[in-house]
């Protein structure tokens, strides 16, 4: 039978992980209590641990935003500039597209492109830090972004955390919650997978977007998961276990209180969604001040 409601609340409700400023950071349950509420669960959960990580855990390196005919159109015909030489019409087309929907993050990057060409760098650098913030799927940015860097004297420190943990739906009511396990270390990403299960199938996804119709992913439920790992590695740090580097690096990013900019950029196991979750916008003036903190550094 599924968990009950008052227990899944008391469940959810409890705090390993004490709330602050940060709407982002949420209070967590402890890793046996999520595993509890699988076990208790209605729905059919498979728990694995693999020498490797499933080759999906961290979602694809490039994800392309939809967009209309006359954009797309649009695009085209910035990019035929561009590839010409003719960076001043370039900067143009995408600006007209930009002043029309500012969330064409592909016209960002074009615009960054003619800049660089250019050399107005710092101009550059604005462009492509909007355009990765709005898409951080696209290789083409980063690899600008060096050249950019390079070119004012610094360099590129991309957040990247590989994830041991994932959540991978193999039936109808049937869902594989993986993580890497080869030794006792490894437990905070079981217990991370184990959140976002949670978080998916267990109420909570429902109870933060009841509009919702179906589920889908979104960025609070990779906050929720992470909270619990940073806790869970935490943990263990206090018990005297010695943590991999990859968890020494999330619970640092937690002690300076940027877990969910570091997050955003380093940890985004799915797809970007069409349509912007409510509470990304009021977050870019901070992602904003850690990529020009964290991502960039002098050379």
């Amino acid at each position: 039978m599924r968990i009950s409601t008052p227990l899944l609340c008391a469940v959810l409700a409890t705090a390993a992980l004490a709330a602050d400023s940060d709407p982002w950071i949420v209070p967590t349950p402890e890793g046996a209590e999520l595993l509890l509420a699988m076990e208790k669960s209605g729905h059919s959960y498979t728990v694995s641990g693999e020498k490797t990580a499933w080759d999906g855990a961290n979602g694809p390196e490039r994800a392309e935003v939809p967009l209309g005919n006359d954009e797309r159109d649009g695009l085209a015909k910035a990019h035929e500039l561009a590839t010409k030489g003719d960076h001043d019409a370039a900067v143009k087309a995408a600006d007209e597209l930009i002043a029309k929907n500012a969330a064409n993050w592909e016209a960002h990057l074009v615009r960054a492109v003619s800049l660089h060409a250019k050399a107005a760098d710092a101009d550059a650098l604005a462009a492509l830090r909007t355009s990765l913030i709005g898409n951080r799927r696209r290789p083409e940015a980063w690899k600008l972004l060096d050249e950019v860097a390079a070119a004012m004297s610094k360099k590129v420190a991309r957040p990247k955390l590989d994830l041991r943990g994932w959540v991978r739906e193999k039936a109808k009511d049937e869902t594989e919650v993986g993580s890497v396990f080869v030794k006792d270390a490894d437990f905070p990403w079981t217990y991370y997978a184990a959140a976002r299960a949670v978080y998916r199938w267990e109420g909570r996804f429902t109870r933060d977007f009841p509009a919702s119709k179906s589920y889908a992913f979104t960025f609070k439920e990779q906050m929720f998961a992470m909270c619990v790992l940073a806790a869970e590695a935490d943990a263990q740090r206090a018990q005297g276990k010695a943590n991999p580097d990859d968890l020494k690096r999330v619970i640092a990013e937690k002690k300076a209180r940027t877990l969910t900019e570091f997050t955003f950029f380093a940890a985004w196991p799915e797809p970007l969604s069409a349509k912007s979750e409510p509470g990304l916008d009021a977050l870019r003036p901070r992602l904003e001040k850690y990529f020009d903190e964290k991502v960039l550094a002098r050379r």
